[in-house]
């Protein structure tokens, strides 16, 4: 028997693999607008066409075509955009997100599964460690990285990419857009990506009155400041316990 959870973990899949083949299509269009630029610049050395096609590994009427094209950029312009591309790989696929039509599809649909919701309440205060700030900060650009993450969070909350909630003193303050979520390298700990405050109007017909703007959300006890919520197929909410990583 196929189950919900099983569709949703399949259309999540699919929308994985749209999203990078979509990312990555246009950052070889991108990447291919740089070749083109390459070979101008170094045709205008006096770089001959023949030379220039070893390198590049095309024919020389390719290298010919290249090299009579507008160019677009800089020679400081075109290295400097290589070696960001080659050192942040994952930067530069995000550049591209833009543009794609593909939406995740959440229940309700055909069959109603549970929802995932990632929720952090904390009290109204800063710390800091390692040169960052974490919890209530002035900062608009601390506060949202505040918010963001990292979180130790499971395969249920990164399918859904449902908004986070924060709350203050257990008073819910923000309720932020999730486009995806990042994984920090070596830890099984997750960061949000997007982080566009909602308001209430903006949130699905089928959202909890208990994760509305305002509304009370305790301290998760022994637990950190983070702790999903669940909105079961019926419509029923909990606050979900966190159980070997599963939410």
């Amino acid at each position: 028997m196929v189950t919900d959870e099983a569709i949703q973990n399949a259309l999540a899949n699919v929308y994985s693999a749209a999203t990078m083949a979509h990312r990555l299509r246009a950052l070889e269009r991108q990447v291919l607008e740089l070749l083109g630029d390459a070979v101008v610049i170094a045709s205008s050395t006096g770089a001959s066409h023949a030379t220039i096609a070893g390198v590049a590994g095309v024919t020389k009427g390719r290298a010919g075509q290249l090299a009579r094209r507008p160019v677009i950029r800089t020679s400081a312009q075109v290295n400097e955009l290589i070696n960001t591309i080659l050192e942040f790989p994952a930067d530069a696929l995000h550049a591209h997100a833009s543009g794609f039509k593909g939406r995740m599809k959440y229940p309700p649909y055909e069959r109603a599964v549970d929802r995932w919701i990632p929720t952090v309440s904390r009290r109204d205060r800063e710390h800091d460690e390692n040169g960052r700030h974490y919890g209530e900060t002035v900062d608009p650009a601390e506060q949202l990285q505040a918010d963001l993450g990292w979180w130790a969070l499971g395969h249920r909350v990164r399918y859904q990419k449902l908004p986070l909630v924060v709350a203050v003193d257990e008073k819910i303050v923000r309720i932020r857009e999730v486009e995806g979520w990042v994984q920090d390298p070596g830890t099984r700990k997750w960061r949000a990506e997007g982080g566009r405050l909602l308001t209430d109007d903006e949130l699905p017909e089928w959202w909890p009155e208990e994760l509305r703007l305002g509304a009370t959300l305790p301290i998760p006890a022994k637990m950190g400041a983070y702790t999903p919520a669940r909105v079961l197929a019926d419509g029923t909410f909990v606050r979900a316990v966190r159980e070997d990583g599963e939410a």
